[in-house]
C-alpha cells in the first residue's frame, strides 16, 4: 500500500482476513461481519446528495446569480434578495461560498460586521 493512501478500519480487516492463515472460524466469522459493517458504511458515505444538499447548492447558485460584483452584502441582506427563512440559513451558505472561493468575506474592524463581496472570475 501507498504510504499516502489512507489505512482505514475496512482495509485492516480484509488485510486479517486475507493474509493470515489459521484463525479459528468462529473468530474469523466475527471479523467478516465486522468488515461487512465497515464496508456497508463506506458505500453509504458515497451515496447521492440528500434533498436538503440539493437544496442547498440550489440556493448556492441562485444567490451567486444574484450578487453583484464589487458590491457588499451582509447575511440579513442575502435573506431578502434570495427570500430565505433565516440570517442563519443566508449565513450557512455564504460561509460554504466563501469555502468554494466564490465570494469573499470582509469584516469591518471594531463592530464585528461581516460582509461578503462577489468573487470576479
Amino acid at each position: 500500500m501507498k504510504k499516502t493512501e489512507k489505512m482505514t478500519n475496512a482495509k485492516a480487516l480484509a488485510f486479517i482476513l486475507n493474509n493470515i492463515d489459521g484463525l479459528p472460524e468462529d473468530v474469523r466469522e466475527k471479523i467478516e461481519n465486522i468488515h461487512a459493517t465497515y464496508t456497508k458504511r463506506s458505500a453509504n458515505a458515497s451515496a447521492k446528495p440528500t434533498k436538503a444538499q440539493l437544496e442547498m447548492l440550489e440556493y448556492m447558485e441562485k444567490i451567486l446569480g444574484l450578487m453583484e460584483a464589487n458590491k457588499l452584502y451582509q447575511c440579513k441582506d442575502i435573506v431578502k434578495l434570495a427570500d430565505l427563512s433565516s440570517v442563519q440559513r443566508a449565513s450557512s451558505i455564504m460561509n460554504k461560498l466563501e469555502a468554494q472561493g466564490a465570494v469573499k468575506r470582509v469584516n469591518e474592524k471594531g463592530k464585528g460586521i461581516s460582509y461578503f463581496q462577489l468573487v470576479e472570475a
